[in-house]
């Protein structure tokens, strides 16, 4: 469980720097 919501919150802020960069 712990993994899980680690690596969710990794890939979900991944996405959003990405995100923020992109635009």
């Amino acid at each position: 469980m712990q993994v899980d919501e680690r690596g969710g919150l990794m890939m979900k802020q991944r996405i959003a720097i990405r995100g923020v960069g992109d635009v």
